[in-house]
């Protein structure tokens, strides 16, 4: 039972044992609860009042409730609470103080009783108790009798501060949150800012994992997550779940997640060359890239383009990997590997050696041409104006751009890929000579330039303008002078042309003529019948 503040004054004297038995048995209670509770206080008699000349009366007061269980949490103090007590002086003055903030109010006209209001902002004309630090907070309740104070003193604790939890796993803090693992069951600590008795397996939420039994007590628990299949997982700790020891419920946890991971990582690889004239084809100074996209991020990723070291660019889920060509790489179809790669959880991707889309062929072969000369004339060697020659061109391998020239000359050119023509129809102002070319400017499909060609593989062809002409001596074979001719004699034309000539035909006295020779030498010879014209 509490102790009382006593005084009692009398019109006369009365002994100090009088004094003491009226003490004894008065019954009055002083008390201090916060929230649900009751608080012994103290009282006592002053050395005046047992005085054996004191003529005090009695005075009692004392506090029957603080908050209602001794205990002021967060809540509390945020909505109010009150100090109630009660006193013998009625509608008196009553001055309260909590942790040294006063508060005055009046007692009961007919109880006795009174209440003192606090809050943490002082509204509605309550104590600010705002500014009182967490302890255990001394409260008193005064009332001023005839210039003496009597003060009832109560103890009682003060807890504003709210429970929190942190996560997080237990081995080396792996996966941490955010991160990714391959490992299916998963420890997780649950560390309490303070202790709780009342944190169960239930408060805790966990999505893409099935949690197992809770395990500790006080301030820290563990248990184990474990997923079923690849997820992202969340552990999480829903507000108002578990009180600490003053009744303030806890706060929400700070979210702990990962995923689970055990698929591994693809790449899709598209190839493609920096060549002027086609992504396919590349030859010296050129660039391959090989553009690299990945089923989720990766790191570590590793590519070489014909087994040569790349230049490798990008990260997450985009890379590229690049190799300029110096000359030395090989011919053909290009070959490429990437690997090494893994993703967050550590699943290591398989060596990637085939492109999904895009191919490059390595090209530094300088096309070349073969050539075939020929002519319209009749006579394969030579020309004359009007006659047509043509070369007929037979490339290594398909070329774009060939221009070729005879006798210096434009020529009107046909044919595509590895097939084309060229063709010169002279119009008498050529060169007589052995005819003449130049076919150039042509490349092949990685753009490797050929050499200019300016000679025939077979076929010649001279030309020749120049009409050919005849000596001709005549003479006949008559006995007394060469010069005479009559009746069976014969008359020949002894020829020397200028070139060679075909198809010489003479007439004599306009008969036909027996022709010989060839070439350069021919004779026509009539043999008189004695028709001619004399």
């Amino acid at each position: 039972m509490p102790l009382i503040n006593v005084s009692h004054t009398n019109k006369k004297p009365v002994t100090s044992t009088d004094l003491r038995n009226i003490a004894i048995g008065l019954a009055a209670v002083i008390a201090i609860v916060i929230l649900a509770g009751q608080i012994t206080n103290s009282g006592s008699v002053s050395d005046s009042e047992l005085g054996e000349s004191s003529s005090a009366n009695y005075v009692t007061i004392g506090t029957t409730s603080i908050a209602g269980d001794n205990i002021v949490t967060l809540a509390e103090e945020v909505a109010g609470f009150t100090v109630t007590g009660t006193t013998d002086q009625l509608s008196a003055t009553v001055t309260c103080v909590y942790g040294g903030v006063s508060e005055t109010t009046t007692s009961h006209a007919s109880t006795g009783a009174f209440s003192c209001d606090y809050n943490d902002d002082g509204g509605g004309g309550a104590g600010n108790m705002g500014g009182v630090a967490d302890a255990t907070i001394t409260v008193t309740a005064s009332v001023t009798v005839i210039g003496t104070t009597y003060t009832s003193t109560s103890f009682v604790t003060q807890d504003t501060v709210v429970p929190t939890v942190t996560i997080t796993t237990t081995v080396a803090n792996t996966p941490a949150t955010g991160g990714a693992t391959q490992t299916a069951a998963i420890g997780l600590t649950f560390t309490l800012s303070e202790s709780a008795s009342d944190f169960a397996v239930a408060d805790i939420v966990a999505v893409g994992c099935n949690l197992g039994s809770l395990s500790g007590s006080g301030a820290v628990y563990t248990a184990t997550c474990t997923a079923a299949s690849d997820a992202a997982v969340t552990i999480n700790v829903a507000a108002s779940t578990f009180t600490d020891t003053a009744g303030n419920p806890n706060s929400i946890a700070t979210e702990y997640a990962w995923s689970y991971d055990t698929t591994v990582p693809t790449l899709s690889i598209a190839m493609a060359s920096n060549n002027a004239q086609a992504a396919t084809q590349a030859t010296t100074g050129n660039n391959i890239v090989l553009t690299i996209t990945a089923s989720e991020t990766v790191t570590a990723l590793v590519c070489t383009i014909d087994g040569e070291a790349t230049s490798m660019g990008g990260s997450g889920t985009g890379w590229t990997s690049t190799l300029t060509l110096d000359g030395d790489e090989t011919p053909g179809d290009t070959v490429f590997s990437c690997a090494s790669f893994i993703d967050a959880a550590g699943n290591a991707g398989v060596t990637d050696t085939s492109a999904t889309s895009g191919s490059v062929n390595i090209d530094y072969a300088v096309p070349t041409l073969a050539i075939v000369m020929s002519t319209s004339n009749s006579n394969s060697a030579l020309a004359k104006s009007g006659d047509t020659i043509t070369l007929t061109i037979t490339a290594s391998e398909a070329v774009t751009a060939l221009v070729c020239t005879i006798d210096g000359e434009a020529t009107s050119m046909g044919g595509s890929g590895t097939g084309w023509t060229s063709a010169l129809t002279l119009d008498g102002d050529e060169t007589e000579q052995s005819t003449v070319f130049s076919c150039a400017s042509f490349i092949d499909a990685a753009g490797n330039a050929g050499v200019t060609d300016t000679s025939a593989t077979s076929g010649a062809v001279t030309v020749d303008l120049t009409a050919p002409t005849l000596t001709i001596a005549m003479a006949s074979n008559n006995a007394q002078a060469a010069t005479q001719a009559t009746t069976g004699n014969n008359i020949v034309l002894t020829i020397t042309a200028s070139e060679t000539v075909t198809a010489l035909v003479c007439t004599i006295d306009a008969e036909a003529t027996s022709m010989g020779g060839s070439g350069t030498a021919w004779t026509s010879t009539l043999t008189l019948d004695g028709d001619e014209t004399p």
